[in-house]
């Protein structure tokens, strides 16, 4: 993936070049309504904006999917070191119940689920709670791609 500088170099030097974009270069060209979301739809799409590079879409159902499954299984992941907390807590009550909400929130970072997940404590019973709106906007892009091209 080649972007900025190389991208100009190239086209200094009378080469063509085609690339994949980010997902935060995605969700921009969304807030800036080059893109929108029903061009993914589509089996192909592409669009021809006047001032700028050749974007080709497609959404990916299959790639979709085992992002889908990746992220659940992260969550019975987390879920379960939960379920051993909460043990733990009950098995040692001088344990303290904010480093165990500590130790979850880090696993959740580590496997970036902090964006839709939140751990509560509770009489030392931990709880996990899923932000649907938030785990929806999280799926939005789900399989998408865009390739960049100057062709």
């Amino acid at each position: 993936m080649i972007r900025g500088r190389p991208i100009e170099d190239l086209t200094t030097q009378g080469f063509h070049y085609i690339t994949a974009i980010t997902k935060p270069q995605i969700e921009s060209l969304l807030a800036r309504g080059v893109l929108t979301m029903s061009l993914f739809d589509q089996e192909l799409a592409e669009v021809l904006p006047d001032d700028g590079p050749r974007y080709i879409m497609r959404r990916n159902p299959i790639r979709a999917m085992e992002m889908g499954t990746s992220r659940q299984e992260k969550l019975h992941a987390v879920q379960r070191q939960v379920d051993r907390q909460n043990k733990y807590l009950q098995e040692h009550p001088k344990a303290r119940v904010h480093v165990a909400v500590g130790k979850i929130t880090a696993l959740c970072r580590k496997r970036r689920l902090d964006a839709w997940v939140q751990v509560t404590a509770q009489e030392r019973v931990l709880t996990l709670t899923v932000d649907q709106s938030a785990l929806a906007e999280q799926q939005k892009l789900d399989g998408c791609y865009v390739l960049k091209t100057d062709l």
